[in-house]
């Protein structure tokens, strides 16, 4: 619970920032999961966006307060889980595989232009 109004803005705030961060990264994979259905994939993942907010609408309603936060935490962390088996054509992915000549070469030219 927030003290002061003050307070709780600049929480919610911090919140905005971290939550926009994340789904900014969910928008940036769908380019590369097909480029001959992008707009497929970006509404699948749009579409998984409203299915969320109503299973945790209906848990917020079914449940108690404390509940309905642990549930929702529980969801976050498992699928969070499941990100580090994302693999993406001619890129290392988390646990295998490794880069494509162009991309190493592409983040050396980058690397390099950044100095």
């Amino acid at each position: 619970h927030a003290e002061s109004l003050a307070g709780a803005i600049f929480v919610m705030c911090c919140f905005s920032v971290f939550t926009q961060s994340a789904e900014g990264a969910i928008y940036g994979v769908v380019p590369y999961v097909t480029k001959l259905y992008t707009g497929a994939v970006s509404g699948f993942v749009g579409s998984g966006g409203n299915v969320g907010s109503v299973v945790y609408g209906l848990g917020f309603r079914s449940l108690d307060y404390q509940s309905a936060f642990i549930m929702m935490g529980s969801i976050v962390i498992v699928t969070s889980f499941f990100s580090i088996f994302i693999n993406i054509p001619c890129h290392a992915s988390m646990l295998w595989g490794e880069d494509n000549h162009a991309v190493i070469q592409a983040r050396e030219r980058y690397i390099a232009t950044r100095r």
